[in-house]
């Protein structure tokens, strides 16, 4: 990634957030960065694991788990390796062709109990990601901000993709493994 920045008032949630591979405090530029995806199957549902490593410190991930929900008719981001932090993706199209990909409403799962968050708690996302013909890559910057902080954490940068098979994975096996694909 060109540049990973922080507000220095979020420091005590991404240092909550490294045991879960949700968020980190470390920051950097040219930071070397990889992510993988790969299908797997939630009991007859869809699902696609984005596992994402930053080089900045020992095993700095972020973890997510995207479904389609109908019942909320959008994409469900489920994150974290104990997959409690559940967030609602609304995806656009920008007026130069990039994806454009915002928070919705947010909320704790604990077994079958769902909390919602309140909106001053919640972190909003911004991402806009696009694909550059010429430099043959995908360029991305993601912001995340909370209505009482500003800005709490951001990347922005390139990669470039490398596609292989996968037979995906059952349900049972991508929370535990999916991680260990590098």
């Amino acid at each position: 990634m060109r540049s990973i920045k922080r507000n220095r008032l979020a420091l005590p949630v991404l240092w909550a957030g490294t045991n879960r591979n949700l968020l980190f405090p470390e920051t950097g530029t040219d930071v070397p960065f990889q992510v993988r995806t790969v299908p797997f199957d939630e009991n007859g549902v869809e699902s696609v694991a984005y596992i994402r490593w930053f080089d900045v410190g020992p095993g700095r991930r972020f973890d997510a788990y995207m479904q389609y929900d109908e019942e909320r008719d959008c994409i469900v981001d489920v994150l974290g390796t104990y997959r409690t932090l559940h967030t609602e993706l609304r995806l656009t199209a920008t007026s130069t062709g990039a994806l454009h990909i915002e928070t919705g409403d947010q909320w704790f799962v604990y077994g079958h109990r769902s909390i919602a968050i309140p909106k001053p708690l919640r972190a909003d996302v911004n991402v806009t990601e696009r694909y550059d013909d010429d430099r043959d890559r995908f360029e991305i910057a993601v912001a995340i901000s909370n209505p009482l902080v500003g800005f709490v954490f951001g990347y922005d940068g390139w990669f470039t993709v490398e596609y292989e098979e996968s037979p995906g994975l059952r349900s049972e096996d991508a929370p535990a493994n999916v991680g260990d694909l590098r």
